[in-house]
């Protein structure tokens, strides 16, 4: 499914950065009441964007989402499983990728790459992961705890945005990172539900990006859980 090591080792890495999020870094001061429902005072505007009939579903672990053709993917447990080997196989100073791989299988939900259009060694690709979200955390607090966490990994924060998708309360924001000759920007949209959240990456060369965005935009909101 992934035709480069390159872009093999650069997925990993922007897998890595999401993870970490964690909800728990909560401001003490604020208050402690969950909302999952969108709200006039949280919400700056509804992104009102049709499904893209062209797209293809792809079902990862528990979900399904809609990406342009050309996207190949789906339930990552097993292609995480390849990814680590082959980390492995390129030398030791790969070896902590290749554990925090391994550790984030619970946690990765869906993995695809658009295998038509790769460009600049990277491949453009989404990834999802699911979080657990405590009781007491609030929609700010989340979004404080992802953009904090990605500031402390060296990502630039270009936009911050608290909009709706039918109905639900998303943040959505655009960052950008080096990694090594290649600048990736990405779009990550933060989902919560009730005990946990979502957190759904796009990312692409940043001299890709304008052009893509409107393709992401309309994948995000065909995002759905499946039934259990």
């Amino acid at each position: 499914m992934i035709r480069t090591f390159q872009g093999l080792l650069l997925l990993s890495f922007c897998l890595i950065s999401v993870w970490g999020c964690n909800a728990e870094t909560k401001p003490q001061n604020q208050a402690t009441a969950s909302s999952t429902t969108a709200t006039e005072n949280e919400v700056q505007s509804t992104l009102e964007v049709e499904p893209n009939p062209n797209f293809a579903s792809l079902e990862g672990k528990g979900i399904t989402l809609d990406l342009p053709k050309g996207f190949e993917g789906g339930d990552p447990r097993d292609d995480i499983e390849d990814i680590a080997q082959n980390l492995e196989g390129a030398g030791e100073k790969y070896q902590n990728l290749s554990e925090a791989l391994r550790a984030s299988q619970k946690s990765v939900q869906l993995i695809a790459f658009d295998t038509e259009n790769s460009q600049s060694g990277f491949v453009t690709n989404v990834n999802v992961t699911q979080q657990p979200l405590p009781e007491d955390v609030e929609f700010d607090q989340l979004m404080d705890g992802v953009v904090s966490h990605l500031q402390e990994l060296g990502y630039e924060i270009e936009e911050q945005n608290a909009i709706a998708i039918h109905d639900q309360t998303t943040g959505q924001l655009v960052v950008n990172i080096q990694a090594g000759e290649t600048q990736i920007s990405q779009l990550v949209y933060a989902i919560p539900n009730q005990d946990e959240f979502w957190l759904v990456t796009y990312s692409t060369p940043s001299n890709e990006f304008e052009q893509r965005r409107e393709d992401f935009e309309q994948s995000i909101v065909t995002f759905s859980p499946l039934e259990p």
